[in-house]
């Protein structure tokens, strides 16, 4: 009666985590195209969009990650989803910029340039990703530098 259970549970979170993800891929989506219907000369609007842009990326490589993919398939929408993961922290910090500017608490640069500062950070760590370097390893591969012996 209770045999196999646990394995038909397992296989019914899978497919309600990919469902769910999907969702979230899509509206988001949805999200950032509403978003870009506004006047984009808005800080806020602008930040808004950058951030749901980041979370479209993620999602979607995630959403399109599944058995019936090759390996470099995979590690290709690996890489692309830490590009969405890379800027989101940068993006945040823009929108919360903006949102301060908004409410009446300027910046007067200290914050605008703490923005520019992340975003340079985040693409240091994105050419860090397009370089191979220290991001992302695959399990079944051993990362291997002069500071490892493997």
């Amino acid at each position: 009666m209770f045999n196999g259970w646990l394995d038909g549970l397992l296989v019914g979170l899978k497919t309600i985590n990919s469902i769910l993800t999907a969702g979230i891929a899509i509206t988001a989506f949805s999200l950032f195209l509403y978003a870009l219907s506004f006047n984009l000369r808005d800080r806020v609007a602008r930040s808004f969009a950058i951030i749901l842009l980041c979370v479209v990326v993620v999602f979607t490589t995630e959403a399109l990650q599944n058995k019936s993919i090759p390996d470099w398939g995979i590690e290709l929408l690996l890489r692309l989803q830490w590009v969405g993961i890379i800027f989101l922290p940068a993006a945040y910090l823009h929108l919360s910029d903006a949102l301060l500017v908004t409410a009446g608490r300027p910046s007067r640069g200290r914050r605008r340039i703490a923005v520019r500062l992340i975003y340079m950070v985040s693409l240091g760590f994105l050419l860090l990703l397009a370089a191979g370097l220290w991001l992302m390893t695959r399990p079944d591969r051993p990362v291997t530098s002069k500071f490892t012996s493997a």
